[in-house]
C-alpha cells in the first residue's frame, strides 16, 4: 500500500484497491462484503447506514408531503389563503431535504458496488 498523506487520499487508495480486487458484479453477498472490508481495512461503521438520519429524512418527507397537500387545499378550496400559503412554505422547507436524503438512501440501497455505496454514504450526515 502507498504511503498516505491525508484521509481523503486514503479513501481513494482503498477505492482503487477495491476496484482492482472486486469484479463490479452486483451479486456480492454480505459475507463477501465483510471479507472485502477485512482485507482492505474498511470498518463496518463506515459502510453502515445512519439510522437516525434515515428516520429523520423519511419523517421530513412524509410531514412535508402532508403539509403541501393541506396547504394546497387551504389555498385553493377554503377561504383562508394566508394559512394555506404558510403551510405550503413550511411543507416545502421540510419536503425538499426529506426527499433529497430519502433519494440518497435509495441510491445506497441500489448501489451495485461497495465503492459506490461508500461514496454515497459520505454525502449523508450522521446524526448520532
Amino acid at each position: 500500500m502507498k504511503p498516505v498523506h491525508n484521509a481523503h487520499e486514503s479513501f481513494d487508495i482503498i477505492g482503487d484497491e477495491l476496484r482492482q480486487g472486486v469484479n463490479n458484479s452486483s451479486d456480492l453477498t454480505p459475507i463477501e462484503i465483510a471479507d472485502i472490508q477485512l482485507e482492505t481495512g474498511i470498518s463496518q461503521e463506515s459502510t453502515a447506514i445512519p439510522k437516525k438520519t434515515l428516520v429523520a429524512s423519511i419523517l421530513l418527507f412524509i410531514i412535508g408531503s402532508i403539509l403541501i397537500v393541506v396547504g394546497c387545499v387551504e389555498e385553493y378550496v377554503l377561504y383562508d389563503k394566508s394559512q394555506g400559503l404558510a403551510m405550503l412554505v413550511v411543507g416545502s422547507i421540510t419536503f425538499i431535504p426529506g426527499m433529497y436524503y430519502s433519494y440518497l438512501f435509495y441510491k445506497v440501497y441500489k448501489a451495485k458496488t461497495l465503492v459506490e455505496r461508500m461514496r454515497i454514504l459520505r454525502e449523508i450526515p450522521d446524526m448520532s
